[in-house]
């Protein structure tokens, strides 16, 4: 027997939305706030999808939690002062396309939940 799908999710960033561009730019300023040697974009992007505190271990390895916390709280304001990414072309007719054919609907994210909170919102995605 085969059974109906009735849930889809999705990873955020680099699935749904193009936010590669702003996370980079926001590490990158926050890496330059905390008076590190600077990255190459490569290095920066390939931390992209690990939670923030993966990616600063990746980055910048063996520092100490107070060290981490700076990190976070510098990134944090970056993003939360930046402008919001785009969604990815068709996203939204792919993602209307299911809502109409009743299945539920998930995001899956190393990101903190207010700040999927914040672009779900932005993005009319919320409620969604």
């Amino acid at each position: 027997m085969t059974e109906k799908i009735k849930l889809i999710v999705f990873d955020w960033d680099g699935t749904l939305m193009d936010s590669e561009a702003q996370i980079v730019a926001c590490l990158h300023a926050a890496i330059a706030d905390l008076g590190l040697e600077s990255m190459e974009d490569e290095t920066v992007k390939n931390v992209i999808g690990l939670g923030l505190r993966e990616a600063i271990d990746t980055l910048v390895p063996g520092r100490d939690q107070k060290f981490h916390q700076t990190f976070v709280d510098y990134y944090r304001k970056y993003w939360f002062q930046s402008e919001t990414s785009v969604l990815f072309e068709g996203v939204r007719d792919v993602l209307d396309t299911f809502r109409q054919q009743d299945l539920l609907l998930g995001v899956a994210t190393g990101k903190a939940r207010h700040g999927l909170e914040r672009v779900l919102g932005e993005t009319g995605l919320a409620s969604c």
